[in-house]
Formats: structure tokens, sequence, C-alpha cells
């Protein structure tokens, strides 16, 4: 019995590491995946500015709702939620701006008994649940510092 030894050169199969397209199936994965954490940071949006605040009713946090900002000139709106502890951030392009608030009053869910659902009247004093009527405004501009927007009730 004769041992046979194969003096065949192995085919020769490219190294991937060592390609472009090797690193670039590597990289192009993590790079997608760093533009996209880049894009949704915590920063401001282009061409707003962050305005954070406290609404309180009667000397109290509001326990929740949303406050709304008409801008005085222009279309440039916003609004945001209310924190269980009266705090809200939002994003609004630098101006002045009208202010209404609206407490978590409104429809709940449809009555055991009845099946229908109920209103529930706002808490708040009217005036203050529309821009117009509500006397309350806000100025946002780069560095605001905090502001307190207060209602009362009715």
């Amino acid at each position: 019995m004769t041992n046979t030894i194969n003096t065949m050169p192995a085919a020769r199969v490219p190294h991937r590491c060592g390609s472009l397209t090797g690193h670039w199936l590597i990289l192009a994965p993590a790079l997608v995946t760093g533009l996209l954490l880049v894009g949704c940071g915590p920063g401001t949006p282009a061409g707003k500015v962050k305005l954070i605040g406290n609404v309180t009713c009667d000397g109290k946090p509001l326990n929740g709702g949303y406050i709304n900002f008409a801008a005085k000139q222009g279309t440039a709106n916003g609004s945001a939620g209310i924190s269980a502890d009266g705090a809200f951030t939002v994003f609004l392009v630098p101006g002045d701006y009208d202010v209404a608030v609206n407490d978590n009053s409104g429809m709940r869910p449809p009555d055991a008994a009845s099946g229908r659902p109920t209103f529930i009247p706002s808490g708040l004093h009217k005036r203050f649940t529309s821009a117009d009527t509500s006397g309350l405004s806000v100025t946002a501009a780069a560095g605001s510092k905090p502001v307190t927007i207060a209602v009362g009730k009715e």
C-alpha cells in the first residue's frame, strides 16, 4: 500500500477581510446606525428653541393636561403635554405666543349603568381654554428661562 500525497495546489479563495466589499459589509450597518442615532438625539429641532415651564392652578401644579401656543404673528404654533407635576417642554419657532391650557377633563369612557359616555366639565375657568381669551402669553427665545403659567378654577 502506498501513500499518495496530493501535490496539486489548493484553489485560491479570495480573502474577504482584505477586500473592500468585506469592509463595507461590516462598516455600512455601523455607519447607518450612527447616523440614525445622531438624527434622533435629544437636541433642539432646526429653527426652534426649547421652552420649559410649569403650569399651576390656584398656586398648585396642574395635574396633567395640555398647553397650546398660538403665534401672535404667523402660523408657527405648538403644543405640549403637561405632566402630573405641572411640567411641560415644547419646541417653538422664536417669537411671541398666546397660550391656552386644558386640564384632563373631557369625555370619559361609557358609564357601566347607562352605557353612555360622560362629559366632565373642565375645572379651569373657561377663559383659559382658548388662546384668544386666556390673557396668557410667553416669548420663546434662545436661552429662555423656565416659565410659569398660572391659571385658576371657575
